[in-house]
Protein backbone atom coordinates (compact mmCIF):
# COMPACT_ATOMS: atom_id res chain seq x y z
CA UNK A 1 0.00 0.00 0.00
CA UNK A 2 1.01 3.07 -0.76
CA UNK A 3 1.46 6.45 1.80
CA UNK A 4 1.10 8.76 -0.99
CA UNK A 5 -2.37 10.16 -1.15
CA UNK A 6 -5.19 9.80 -3.97
CA UNK A 7 -4.49 13.22 -5.20
CA UNK A 8 -0.96 12.72 -5.06
CA UNK A 9 -1.36 9.25 -7.17
CA UNK A 10 -3.14 10.87 -9.62
CA UNK A 11 -0.78 13.66 -10.05
CA UNK A 12 2.10 11.16 -10.62
CA UNK A 13 -0.07 9.47 -13.15
CA UNK A 14 -0.08 12.80 -14.82
CA UNK A 15 3.23 13.56 -14.91
CA UNK A 16 4.40 10.24 -16.44
CA UNK A 17 1.34 10.17 -18.73
CA UNK A 18 1.75 13.97 -20.04
CA UNK A 19 5.30 13.63 -20.44
CA UNK A 20 4.59 10.73 -23.75
CA UNK A 21 3.02 12.64 -27.25
CA UNK A 22 -0.17 11.82 -27.89
CA UNK A 23 -1.80 12.79 -30.72
CA UNK A 24 -5.43 14.29 -30.79
CA UNK A 25 -5.43 13.99 -27.15
CA UNK A 26 -4.96 17.03 -24.69
CA UNK A 27 -4.51 16.65 -20.81
CA UNK A 28 -4.74 19.35 -18.32
CA UNK A 29 -4.60 19.30 -14.75
CA UNK A 30 -5.75 20.73 -11.52
CA UNK A 31 -5.61 19.83 -7.56
CA UNK A 32 -6.61 21.30 -4.48
CA UNK A 33 -5.02 20.16 -0.87
CA UNK A 34 -3.15 17.55 -2.32
CA UNK A 35 -2.47 15.97 1.02
CA UNK A 36 -5.46 17.28 2.60
CA UNK A 37 -7.37 13.65 3.29
CA UNK A 38 -10.82 15.78 3.59
CA UNK A 39 -10.75 18.65 0.92
CA UNK A 40 -8.17 17.23 -1.58
CA UNK A 41 -9.35 16.73 -4.89
CA UNK A 42 -7.58 16.41 -8.45
CA UNK A 43 -8.79 16.95 -11.96
CA UNK A 44 -7.87 15.66 -15.22
CA UNK A 45 -9.33 16.99 -18.22
CA UNK A 46 -9.39 15.50 -21.60
CA UNK A 47 -10.28 16.48 -25.00
CA UNK A 48 -10.03 14.73 -28.03
CA UNK A 49 -11.90 15.19 -31.80
CA UNK A 50 -14.94 13.25 -30.91
CA UNK A 51 -15.45 13.82 -26.89
CA UNK A 52 -14.61 15.37 -23.87
CA UNK A 53 -13.65 13.64 -20.47
CA UNK A 54 -13.49 14.76 -16.57
CA UNK A 55 -11.96 12.52 -14.31
CA UNK A 56 -12.28 13.46 -10.43
CA UNK A 57 -10.55 11.99 -7.70
CA UNK A 58 -10.79 13.26 -3.70
CA UNK A 59 -8.41 12.09 -1.44
CA UNK A 60 -11.46 11.43 1.05
CA UNK A 61 -12.06 8.17 -1.31
CA UNK A 62 -14.32 9.07 -4.22
CA UNK A 63 -14.11 9.24 -7.57
CA UNK A 64 -16.10 10.49 -10.94
CA UNK A 65 -15.51 10.42 -14.15
CA UNK A 66 -17.71 11.19 -17.01
CA UNK A 67 -17.17 11.63 -21.13
CA UNK A 68 -19.28 14.20 -23.09
CA UNK A 69 -19.67 13.20 -27.63
CA UNK A 70 -18.43 16.70 -28.83
CA UNK A 71 -21.25 16.32 -31.51
CA UNK A 72 -24.22 15.44 -29.88
CA UNK A 73 -23.83 16.65 -26.16
CA UNK A 74 -24.76 13.67 -24.84
CA UNK A 75 -23.06 12.92 -20.98
CA UNK A 76 -21.69 9.42 -20.33
CA UNK A 77 -21.15 8.55 -16.78
CA UNK A 78 -18.17 6.28 -16.56
CA UNK A 79 -17.85 5.51 -13.02
CA UNK A 80 -19.13 7.54 -9.91
CA UNK A 81 -18.62 5.94 -6.55
CA UNK A 82 -16.75 5.61 -3.28
CA UNK A 83 -13.15 3.77 -4.32
CA UNK A 84 -12.61 0.24 -2.83
CA UNK A 85 -9.78 -0.57 -0.89
CA UNK A 86 -8.59 -3.36 -4.47
CA UNK A 87 -8.90 -0.35 -6.72
CA UNK A 88 -5.44 0.79 -7.61
CA UNK A 89 -5.51 4.41 -9.34
CA UNK A 90 -3.03 3.87 -11.87
CA UNK A 91 -5.47 1.34 -13.44
CA UNK A 92 -8.14 3.21 -12.96
CA UNK A 93 -7.28 6.28 -14.64
CA UNK A 94 -5.77 4.05 -17.48
CA UNK A 95 -8.83 2.38 -18.21
CA UNK A 96 -11.13 6.30 -17.87
CA UNK A 97 -8.70 7.48 -20.82
CA UNK A 98 -8.66 4.63 -22.92
CA UNK A 99 -12.57 4.42 -22.67
CA UNK A 100 -12.11 8.51 -23.29
CA UNK A 101 -10.08 8.29 -25.73
CA UNK A 102 -11.15 4.82 -27.77
CA UNK A 103 -14.86 4.33 -26.50
CA UNK A 104 -16.81 0.64 -26.84
CA UNK A 105 -19.82 2.23 -28.18
CA UNK A 106 -20.72 4.80 -30.27
CA UNK A 107 -22.49 7.77 -28.28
Amino acid sequence: MTSASIVQQVEQWYSQYSAAPHADTRLSMRSQDPTDMVLGKVEIRIETPMRLGSLTFWNHGSVSAIAINNQSRTEQVLDDRPLQIEDNVFSLLDSYLHEIVAPRTTD
